[in-house]
């Protein structure tokens, strides 16, 4: 107390920090998140501005472990690192202190709620679904720019080897997933826009609007990093053994993207969060309160009906129909439960798995009622022919949401037939440089078996004609004696 410092210690080797980017060999400050004690009293998590490496040697300070944490799948030009203190001192004034305050009699000074932290997690996670949607965007580029070079299986007998762009199966992979890529990325410009306000809010002491907001950017941040995995990968398939090659640069994409799922919140764990604020929400409908307006849906949500012919806008209810539906039987599941179960994290437990599809609904109705407003208000300033090709895109990513239901895949096949002609077109509008591609089968001038041979014949083992190891070890053991 009279020094005026914090002491700071790792109480266990779980309990080092581990992961954050440029920690293992560049950083030489960081702020760490610590638990704060004064005189034996727990007062919560803080942030604290810590020397761990000397500013002129960059050799760790005393008490700090620092260093890298080894190779990743994916992400591997980032310095990762974990880190661990013990019996580390800095002055008092290194808390940062805009939130709470410790006085320099040690009296701690409680500041805003913590609920305004939130404001840093949910812009990170804004971010992450952009840049997933980017990544997304890059692999649905080579898997079509392939697809348009590639030729294999004839579909007409007297007609020669089509490409494999002309393949139905081959659309059902790739048109989906440039779909996604664009209305994720419009999603995450609206939620962006929306954090904005939110911002503005906060620094006016408002926080009303917080909630919704954070329980938006979890349940986007999993469900679009989670479909972009699984959308990439499906796009490296789609191109066969090239896929399968390192040059195609579909395993960085891949490690870019699956890393997602996992930095900034776990994906259950968001979705987790995401489901409490809905059936929060359905509890508030059921009393007839106002709703914020991602969820309004919960409070009249009803079966949709349609002829023979469905529209979008029929589909997009159909969705928050689900979505409705999972809510109220996970909060019906969960009153039944409390009947078993005195403790709530036991009940949420139990729940689990239908509050994590809960959440899941949630967000494939926000995407498409979203893609279905913005799409429209696109539409209004494009030219008929663009507008037409935006029509065709907002369509199959709705479609594509509820293909479950067998009338609609009539529909989608041939939406995929109307978007054959364009989807070159569009995945070039993306105008990804080849150097940002970074892939032999994603090239604009469409020269992938030359790239192919090029980058195969600056494999190492190509250097010499015959290998060194043949006299070593092949040559004895083919002539030898069995």
């Amino acid at each position: 107390m009279k020094s005026e410092e914090f002491i700071l210690n790792t109480p266990s080797l779980s309990a080092y920090k581990w992961w954050p980017g440029g920690l293992g060999q560049t950083a030489n400050v960081a702020i760490v998140m610590a638990q704060l004690y004064i005189k034996g009293k727990h007062y919560g998590l803080h942030p604290f501005l810590v020397r761990i490496r000397n500013a002129q040697t960059h050799l760790p300070e005393p008490g700090v472990d620092v260093g890298e944490i080894g190779p990743k799948l994916g992400l591997n030009g980032v310095n990762n690192g974990f880190l661990g203190l013990k019996d580390v001192r800095i002055p008092r004034k290194q808390m940062l202190m805009k939130n709470a305050e410790v006085r320099p009699n040690g009296r701690f000074v409680k500041g805003p709620e913590p609920l305004l932290t939130y404001g840093t997690m949910v812009f990170a996670r804004v971010m992450i679904v952009r840049d997933v949607s980017f990544g997304l965007l890059q692999a649905a580029t080579i898997a079509t720019r392939y697809s348009a070079v590639r030729r294999q299986s004839p579909i007409a007998v007297d007609q020669p080897e089509p490409q494999i762009l002309d393949h139905t199966t081959q659309q059902a992979k790739l048109f989906p997933q440039i779909a996604k890529g664009i209305f994720f990325r419009i999603a995450a410009d609206v939620v962006w826009l929306i954090y904005q306000s939110v911002a503005k809010e906060l620094g006016a002491g408002q926080r009303r609007n917080l909630p919704e907001l954070h329980a938006l950017s979890c349940c986007l941040k999993a469900y679009c990093s989670a479909e972009a995995e699984e959308a990439v990968e499906i796009l490296r398939k789609s191109c066969g053994g090239h896929g399968y090659l390192r040059s195609s640069n579909f395993p960085e994409i891949y490690g870019a993207v699956t890393a997602a799922c996992t930095y900034e919140g776990e994906n259950t764990v968001l979705l987790l969060q995401t489901a409490r604020f809905l059936v929060k929400q359905y509890v508030d409908g059921l009393k007839r309160k106002v709703l914020p307006s991602s969820v309004t849906y919960l409070r009249n949500a009803t079966p949709p009906k349609w002829g023979k012919s469905v529209e979008l806008k029929t589909l997009v209810r159909l969705l928050e129909y689900a979505a409705t539906e999972s809510v109220r039987s996970a909060f019906e599941y969960q009153k039944k439960q409390r009947k078993i179960f005195k403790s709530e994290p036991m009940v949420t437990n139990k729940a689990g798995i239908r509050l994590i599809q809960s959440a899941t609904l949630h967000a494939r109705a926000f995407l498409a009622r979203n893609a279905s407003e913005e799409a429209e208000k696109l539409r209004r300033q494009l030219k008929p022919a663009l507008a037409e090709v935006l029509v065709q895109l907002t369509e199959i990513f709705v479609l594509d949401l509820c293909l479950a239901m067998e009338q609609l895949k009539t529909r989608f096949e041939r939406l995929l037939e109307e978007f054959r002609v364009n989807a070159v077109t569009v995945v070039d509008g993306f105008d990804f440089s080849d150097r940002v591609l970074g892939s032999t089968l994603g090239c604009y001038d469409g020269h992938v078996y030359e790239r192919l041979l090029a980058e195969a014949c600056q494999s190492p083992l190509n250097e010499e004609p015959v290998n060194q190891t043949f006299q070593t070890h092949l040559k004895p053991l083919m002539q030898g004696k069995l």
